[in-house]
């Protein structure tokens, strides 16, 4: 017969007292140098979960700092690590406690110190850390067979933590409780909701506990569902091919096969099959936040929590040896990992408030991945939810991520962070827990007004950043060194190359000599650099991303521009020659406005031209071999001067032809009509829209596709433009060239400012009263039919004729990793087969993962890691081991059996 629930509670007593004669009492913790007494909890001690055995939680509780309402009403946070057999330490000391382990290195030694959490969350609210299931951290299992199987048992012993907790002080009773997690969490904290409300249910009001809602960050709650979602998620994020993608798809097909037979822990076993296949393919130091170069540094706690001194202030027997993760845990809860615990889920948000949270860079339980579960809820509210509207949330004014939210269930994506969202945006977790259970901000009642989707036809698009003015002839000028450009920074060569006899109209272009050949100089590669836009001047990546020395502000005076030498030049073992193109960009001289280029046929003319009188200023440069790199529009650009270049070698004797080698294009724009497609599924997979506003981009993209194919080139730009614009709108983003960045490249304008400096120019030989704009409105009009048009055939051309490199930093949302495999797969060319079968392998650079090179003939791809649209100004000594290995057929690039 069950015993009543009062009977239940007095022997819980009992076995509180019995405990706390085992086990050191709380008032026994003291202050050591380590551990200073301002930073030991309020309380800690252990929480009995069986009144038969000695088996307890370890907790530790930490009161509101600064409530906003009396204490007998200010709410309590729980916190449950994951694991399975991780310890709730690991949240104390290292994510959203009060206090941080940090390191320092003094004498060659480690020293180890707690600093003020900026982002704690016990600000306003008394924050508790439990170490659950028994037997994880400090926590105590009389016997292994009493350590949990499954999360019945797991609600049950933690409802009786709990409830003894409770009974340490009469306010907490009356007090709100949130239930907060994180990874494995994403079932012990749905476990505990769900036990607690069922158990409320058949208890007296005073007997119940307060439960007011649960919160999961990064959750496994949904296994089944969840891990059919890791192939499609890295592909997605630039970080897998399809060949890898199809190998991972296998395998998800088996565990997800093995858990609808039942077969628990060997579906366990897949899903860890899935993940070290996918760690292994990558090269990443771990899938909890894919832009890691090392994991997060969770041994610090260990090492903390390992101190004699730190142990006796917690009032925890020395003898304890602590463990961050328990693998007798973790054993005992093997065959529970598969097992899905969304019913729960589905319960508790018909009962309570339910916050779901993900950080963006996680590829284990992520934004995609919760996301797959969450719109297979059964829940009468699903239907609303997935179509109220994701909005841009800020904190301190800055981009913090997205809440989407309908009645009890809110999501939010937290940008910059990966699986232990605490750790990697404090503030932003405590303006989002604060604002979340006080009903706050973007999750008051009532929020759910679209603010980001507007009428295709009311989104005003302005592709250039700067309008030009002035087109005026520049006057031949002698160079001066002047304190802004010192002599050593000065270009070995620079003036004008002309396009046309009939005509002024002029290339202005900036040549660096290599400065440690690994040849003669007759034999030294020349690399041409040219800029996108249309429109935009390559003094850009000049002075700003691959030159030998690039723009700076100088923190003593902001407003002043100087240069600094450039670890990552593009010159180091080449020549290296910036041309402003087309004519009528940066520097370079159109005589008329209809002299500009209208198509790439034009461009690839003057290039022509322009190249053909550089090679003429120096007997050496005949026989130098000569690759085409850009980016951006230069996606068009490079293909068309390598393109035209070949077909003019043709019908020229050896002695006048161009030495041309190859091409190299970064983030280019090379497709558009394939291209243009794919944006909707890249930001979606990047977390940065929802299923609503990934449907509406599609529209958009299939519109500027079917212009595309109908010939209406002005038009199907200005639908490209658009979407665009709507999908930065959407995320609220600085900038699409790269998700992460708060602002924009180059935010500041300094290659303006410093070109615009009298001195500058004349140190250049150019007409003072040129006005310098980095991107040429002019020239962008003069384009905008040709945007949309296509140049892929003119790198099929290529690639049966020369080297051909397409690299693609990972953070790019325009011309990226996903819109670049969008064409290069229908590739018509006799190896695209091979080159799409080829492995992609871990690219290393000094040692640390740098990307991923994938290459067979004469075609290589390379993700560049850590980077966007401007790869060499996010990676310069990694764009730079790149460009140098490809062009000398080093390393991952050396020449294969094709």
């Amino acid at each position: 017969m069950e015993s009543t629930p009062l009977h239940k509670f007095l022997k819980l007593l009992l076995f509180l007292i019995s405990i706390i004669t085992h086990f050191p009492p709380q008032s026994s913790a003291t202050s050591t140098p380590l551990f200073p007494s301002e930073a030991l909890p309020t309380k800690s001690g252990y929480l009995p979960v069986n009144s038969t055995t000695k088996s307890a939680i370890f907790y530790t509780f930490y009161e509101a700092q600064n409530p906003t309402s009396p204490i007998s009403q200010t709410p309590l946070v729980i916190w449950l690590q994951g694991g399975p057999g991780c310890s709730s330490m690991l949240g104390n000391f290292y994510e959203l406690g009060p206090w941080r382990v940090s390191s320092s290195q003094r004498h060659n030694d480690e020293h180890l110190a707690l600093i003020r959490n900026p982002g704690s969350w016990n600000r306003l609210f008394g924050l508790v850390f439990l170490d659950n299931p028994i037997g994880t951290g400090f926590s105590i299992a009389a016997t292994n067979e009493e350590i949990p199987r499954d999360q019945h048992t797991v609600g049950k012993h933690l409802f009786n933590a709990i409830r003894a907790f409770i009974a340490l002080n009469p306010t907490f009773k009356s007090r709100p409780l949130y239930f907060t997690g994180e990874s494995y969490a994403g079932k012990y904290v749905p476990a505990i909701g769900y036990y607690t409300l069922k158990r409320n249910a058949r208890l007296p009001p005073s007997s119940r506990v307060n439960l007011a809602g649960v919160a999961i960050g990064n959750g496994l709650t949904d296994p089944v569902t969840q891990v059919g979602t890791h192939a499609t998620n890295t592909y997605f994020s630039g970080l897998v091919n399809e060949k890898q993608k199809t190998q991972l798809e296998k395998l998800q097909v088996e565990a997800i096969g093995l858990v609808r037979a039942g077969n628990w822990s060997q579906a366990t076993n897949a899903r860890i099959g899935v993940l070290k296949l996918l760690q292994n393919m990558t090269g990443l130091a771990t899938l909890y936040d894919f832009r890691r170069l090392v994991p997060y540094e969770t041994s610090l706690v260990t090492k903390f929590l390992s101190n004699v001194e730190v142990k006796r202030a917690l009032g925890v027997n020395e003898s304890m040896v602590y463990e961050e993760c328990s693998d007798v845990v973790d054993a005992a809860l093997h065959a529970d990992v598969m097992k899905s615990v969304k019913y729960m889920v589905e319960y508790l948000v018909k009962n309570s408030k339910v916050l779901l949270y993900q950080g963006q860079c996680d590829l284990r339980d992520g934004v995609v991945s919760t996301e797959a579960w969450v719109k297979k809820m059964k829940w009468e509210g699903i239907g609303e939810f997935l179509v109220a509207d994701r909005k841009v949330w800020k904190v301190n004014g800055l981009l913090a991520g997205y809440v989407q939210k309908w009645q009890s269930l809110s999501q939010v994506v937290v940008l910059g962070a990966g699986h232990l969202v605490p750790t990697d945006q404090a503030v932003n977790s405590q303006a989002m827990i604060e604002d979340w259970v006080l009903d706050r901000g973007l999750f008051a009642p009532g929020q759910n007004e679209d603010l980001s989707c507007q009428s295709f036809g009311s989104i005003v698009v302005n592709i250039q950043n700067i309008a030009r003015t002035s087109t005026e002839s520049p006057t031949k000028l002698s160079a001066v060194s002047v304190p802004v450009f010192p002599k050593e920074a000065l270009p070995t060569k620079f003036g004008y190359l002309p396009v046309n006899s009939t005509t002024s109209s002029a290339i202005f272009y900036t040549f660096y000599e290599a400065q440690t050949p690994k040849t003669s100089v007759s034999q030294t590669p020349v690399l041409i650099w040219l800029q996108g836009g249309p429109g935009c001047s390559s003094m850009l990546g000049n002075f700003y991303e691959l030159g030998p020395w690039l723009v700076s502000s100088p923190k003593y005076n902001v407003k002043h521009v100087e240069l600094k030498a450039n670890p990552g030049s593009w010159n180091r073992l080449f020549g290296l020659l910036f041309l402003d193109n087309p004519i009528g960009v940066g520097f370079s001289v159109a005589s008329t406005a209809e002299e500009i280029p209208r198509d790439q046929l034009a461009v690839g003319k003057h290039l022509f031209a322009a190249i053909t009188s550089f090679i003429a200023l120096d007997p050496s440069f005949n026989s130098r071999p000569i690759y085409v790199t850009g980016e951006s529009y230069g996606g068009k650009y490079v293909p068309s001067i390598g393109y035209y270049i070949s077909k003019m070698n043709a019908k020229l004797p050896l002695s006048k032809r161009v030495n041309f080698a190859g091409v190299a294009i970064g983030n280019g724009l090379t497709d558009p009509i394939n291209q243009v497609a794919t944006h909707a599924v890249n930001a979606f997979f990047s977390g940065l829209i929802n299923e609503k506003q990934k449907t509406l981009l599609e529209k958009l993209q299939a519109q500027a596709v079917g212009l595309t194919k109908a010939g209406n080139w002005s038009e199907a730009a200005d639908a490209r433009n658009g979407l665009l614009q709507l999908l930065q709108n959407m995320a609220g983003l600085a900038t699409l060239y790269d998700f992460r960045k708060l602002v924009s490249y180059d935010e500041e304008g300094l290659v303006s400012k410093f070109l615009n400096n009298v001195d500058v120019k004349k140190a250049l030989g150019v007409n003072v009263s040129m006005i310098f704009e980095e991107c040429s409105d002019a020239v962008g009009e003069a384009l905008h039919e040709d945007v949309m048009k296509s140049v892929k055939y003119m790198v099929e051309y290529l690639v049966k004729k020369s080297k051909v490199l397409l690299y693609q930093g990972q953070f790019d949302l325009r011309d990226g990793v996903v819109s670049s495999e969008a064409w290069m797969k229908k590739m018509k060319w006799e190896g695209i087969g091979k080159f799409l079968e080829a492995d992609r392998k871990v690219w290393k650079v000094n040692g640390k993962l740098a990307g991923y090179v994938q290459k067979w003939g004469s075609l290589s791809h390379v993700v560049v890691a850590g980077a966007g649209h401007l790869v060499p100004a996010d990676q310069p000594v990694n764009s730079q081991a790149m460009i140098e290995d490809w062009v000398l057929g080093r390393g991952l690039f050396a020449s294969d059996k094709a």
